[in-house]
């Protein structure tokens, strides 16, 4: 799926502002990636501590409304997205924002979370 940032594969936001790069992680046990934002510049923007264990299934991609989406089987769903100068985590559960199609299309049942 062309939508989905990977360590090979950075992806732009649709704004074109922002890159989702996923990267490999320190490896302090169990093999992991973790997400990093920057600006299109390369500047980092973001770069969470939050670790997606490879041993489950895990998809990292933008929505369109610039907000950076985490799939994890083993940690859940959350999205980043940027409020005033600062970027935001939150969980899908709760937030009443719909996961992007993409999404969606590789994990169905994403729809029935509120």
């Amino acid at each position: 799926m062309t939508e989905l940032a990977t360590t090979e594969t950075p992806r732009l936001s649709p704004s074109g502002h922002y890159r989702l790069t996923v990267l490999d992680a320190p490896d302090p046990g169990a093999p992991a990636w973790q997400l990093r934002i920057e600006a299109a510049s390369g500047a980092v923007l973001l770069a969470p501590a939050e670790r997606f264990d490879k041993r489950h299934r895990a998809y990292f991609l933008w929505d369109d409304h610039d907000r950076a989406w985490a799939y994890s089987g083993d940690v859940g769903t959350a999205f980043w997205e940027q409020q005033g100068n600062a970027w935001q985590r939150r969980d899908l559960a709760g937030s009443g924002v719909a996961p992007p199609p993409a999404l969606l299309a590789l994990v169905p049942r994403l729809a029935a979370v509120k």
